[in-house]
């Protein structure tokens, strides 16, 4: 008898455990899997701006997850970290394809995502780039979205400055990378266009010492700089040590914490978008829930991976989940009422974009000039 009741609770105990298995399994299938290739780590200094754009993939997800996911289906956030090393990040995509056959992809910067693009095209999978500039993200492309300002996006900005500023004669320094080309030729175009004297110079990624490049360009008006933050964060020390006192301007990059705190970028005119305006309402809940879930200040590339989770479970909101049917919709005209404003997709167009607007770094905030 003792024999029997042994056997039979081991039979239950299995029972117990396939069921389990069982269970689990199917809650694994009916995840909606997104892999995340995000540069978080290199000698560039892109940690800061790729951690806190991961986090804010990583609260959208417990968010929507915690109120039933999309479609009663939860989410999957995976992410790996491939510094800003293309071929790395190339390597990191096929495994995770086969590994988890996700249903899009995430990527940030550039460099990257234009490597990852002729993949995700052939693989007939939607890539969509965060944090990245370049014309080059989405050209000819049916299957890569970005949702950031593009190049013309931020050179509307610069070209006010430059005008407020009245400067004729203007340098550019700029790293000599898809980014920072891509803005330097565009700005170059349309500011000589208009009568504006240009002197350039540009530098390889891992330069450090930039004495030659800013002697060349002291006699200009005002230095315009296209960088990656860390590389910025360098060439503002070593303009302030060689006493530039005109015009300083760069991109929305100096938002980040690091970056715009340092006393060397006070002064210095910038793009930004609206969310660190403190009348802009529209954050400040996801704010204060960042900020309380991570310790960390909030910034706008937080915000770029929040809405971009959002976005995806706007769009699928009672439609069917598959990767074409995703990428119809992200085609599609429609209205994402985000953390930068209304973002306005029109059909056909893979470049969602937010507002940036002129500024000026003043002792760690920014302030608005219009």
């Amino acid at each position: 008898m003792k024999k029997i009741n042994q056997l039979l609770i081991i039979k239950v105990v299995i029972a117990i455990t396939a069921a389990v298995f069982l269970i689990s399994c199917s809650k694994s299938k009916g995840k909606i899997k997104i892999c995340g290739i995000i540069s978080m780590s290199s000698p560039a200094g892109v940690a800061e701006d790729g951690v806190t754009l991961k986090n804010g993939l990583a609260l959208a997800v417990e968010e929507i997850n915690s109120k039933g996911g999309i479609n009663n289906k939860e989410i999957e956030l995976i992410i790996e970290d491939p510094g800003t090393n293309a071929e790395k990040a190339k390597s990191i995509y096929k495994r995770m394809k086969q590994e988890h056959e996700p249903l899009l992809f995430i990527s940030n910067y550039s460099s990257v995502s234009i490597e990852l693009a002729p993949l995700a095209e052939k693989d007939e999978v939607v890539l969509l780039c965060l944090v990245a500039t370049s014309p080059k993200v989405t050209e000819d492309r049916k299957w890569t979205f970005r949702y950031w300002p593009t190049v013309k996006d931020e050179l509307s900005s610069i070209l006010f400055l430059l005008d407020m500023l009245k400067v004729k004669n203007l340098g550019i320094l700029y790293l000599n990378d898809d980014y920072g080309k891509s803005m330097f030729e565009t700005l170059k175009k349309e500011y000589t266009a208009n009568g504006g004297i240009v002197k350039t110079k540009s530098f390889a990624r891992n330069e450090l010492y930039f004495k030659n490049e800013i002697d060349s360009l002291m006699d200009t008006e005002a230095i315009f700089v296209v960088a990656l933050p860390n590389y910025l964060d360098i060439i503002f020390k070593q303009l302030a040590r060689r006493k530039y006192n005109k015009p300083i301007i760069s991109t929305n990059a100096v938002c980040a914490n690091f970056l715009r705190t340092s006393p060397e970028a006070d002064g210095i005119y910038i793009n930004a978008p609206i969310i660190y305006s403190p009348g802009f309402i529209f954050k400040e809940e996801m704010k204060k829930k960042y900020e309380s879930r991570y310790e960390k200040r909030f910034n706008h590339f937080a915000a770029n991976g929040y809405d971009a989770i959002n976005i995806i479970k706007g769009i699928l909101k009672d439609e069917e989940i598959s990767r074409n049917n995703l990428r119809d919709m992200l085609e599609m005209d429609f209205v994402h009422p985000g953390l930068f404003g209304d973002i306005d997709s029109r059909r056909g167009e893979h470049d969602l974009s937010f507002p940036l607007y002129p500024a000026r770094i003043s002792g760690g905030e920014i302030e608005y000039l219009r």
